[in-house]
């Protein structure tokens, strides 16, 4: 994570591809931790927002509904007009944003939206900084050529002893 700080500290927006096998704990740390971490004011603060997402349930059609794409709409709270807030301020500061997508295994890029493609190319939403975390499998490897990835971590599991410290010190 040190190393993806140092990327993300960058002015540019960056695309980092994170991959693991399953139960390594890619969800837990990116997902949840990390968001839940920048909340309490102990990471990234170069960021304004920080949305966490599963990739399978980011797929938009338009930059008119980049709303979707950040899950804003299951904010039920928050009204209509705020939401439009909140898309206008990431469409006009997207290098104070951090896009993380979890599960890009479960989906194929290839088949989302030109919108979705263009954003994680970083043609759209210029300066977005997006981390994409997935299991390793040939599909996301040749993606990770064609796609300009400026990072690509390789994390690892913990063995039995460091899951039980990390479950106490985190949990």
């Amino acid at each position: 994570v040190n190393q993806a700080e140092e990327i993300a500290a960058l002015e540019r927006g960056v695309r980092i591809l994170a991959l693991a096998s399953g139960g390594c704990g890619k969800t837990m740390v990116f997902l949840k931790h990390a968001p839940q971490q920048w909340a309490l004011g102990n990471l990234w603060p170069q960021f304004c927002l920080v949305f966490a997402r599963q990739c399978r349930s980011a797929d938009v059609q338009t930059a008119a509904d980049a709303a979707k794409l950040f899950g804003l709409r299951q904010l039920g709270a928050i009204s209509k007009q705020r939401r439009q807030a909140i898309v206008d301020y990431i469409q006009a500061h997207p290098q104070k944003v951090c896009l993380i997508m979890d599960g890009l295994d479960e989906v194929s890029l290839e088949q989302c939206s030109e919108y979705v493609k263009e954003v994680v190319r970083g043609e759209a939403l210029e300066g977005l900084h997006i981390i994409i975390t997935s299991r390793p499998s040939e599909d996301v490897i040749s993606l990770a050529t064609t796609y300009p990835f400026d990072a690509r971590l390789e994390l690892v599991g913990f063995r039995p002893p460091e899951t039980r410290e990390y479950v106490q010190k985190v949990l």
